[in-house]
């Protein structure tokens, strides 16, 4: 399965700067950068199928940046089905001024990740992070949403990674999460390995 967000802003350089953590993009037409916006259809993600057949350019990683104003229903069916069978080789950003526009079981399959502008992190990451492993033990005991837990502790990393040392061992990290929790691994096993390794 593919390493995926959903980044949810309408901001052009935002979206940008966010898609530069996974790519060094220096324009919109590098040959391991995919890039589509405006109205998705099937066919533009049959496109994005077909280019992803081929090994990589550079021979590192991929990324698939779309930028939706809106995108069908039958496009976010095939976009489901290309979440699903894309390698981890591949990084997809599906930008979106509201999230709530796409499936739940697209959202299912990704890391949500808000701008700071429009939500702020109910739990105190920071503290969390800072903590000793046998305090965050103890702290995702009472955590009784362990899935919207992990969706904030991910933002909030997204959204601060300029002050988080280690980001790109933590970026890993975070990817092979998300794919525990695609195999319906249970959150509060999640959560302990959380606290234990990130």
């Amino acid at each position: 399965m593919a390493q995926s967000y959903i980044y949810e802003s309408n901001n052009e350089e935002d979206i940008l700067n966010f898609t530069k953590k996974f790519i060094d993009l220096k324009n919109k037409f590098q040959p391991d950068f995919i890039y589509i916006e405006g109205k998705i259809l099937t066919k533009d993600i049959s496109e994005i199928k077909n280019k992803l057949k081929y090994k990589s350019f550079t021979g590192d990683k991929r990324v698939v940046l779309l930028k939706i104003n809106s995108i069908t229903s039958e496009a976010q069916n095939s976009m489901l089905k290309l979440l699903e069978e894309t390698n981890q080789d591949t990084t997809m950003i599906l930008a979106i001024k509201n999230s709530n526009r796409l499936l739940d079981t697209i959202k299912s399959r990704c890391i949500l990740i808000k701008d700071n502008n429009i939500i702020e992190n109910k739990y105190d990451i920071k503290s969390f992070l800072k903590m000793r492993i046998e305090d965050r033990l103890e702290f995702i005991i009472n955590v009784e949403d362990e899935e919207d837990f992990i969706i904030n502790l991910f933002s909030y990393i997204m959204e601060n990674y300029k002050e988080i040392s280690d980001l790109s061992d933590k970026i890993i990290k975070i990817n092979d999460i998300q794919k525990a929790i695609n195999n319906n691994v249970q959150k509060k096993l999640i959560l302990t390995d959380i606290s234990l390794n990130l």
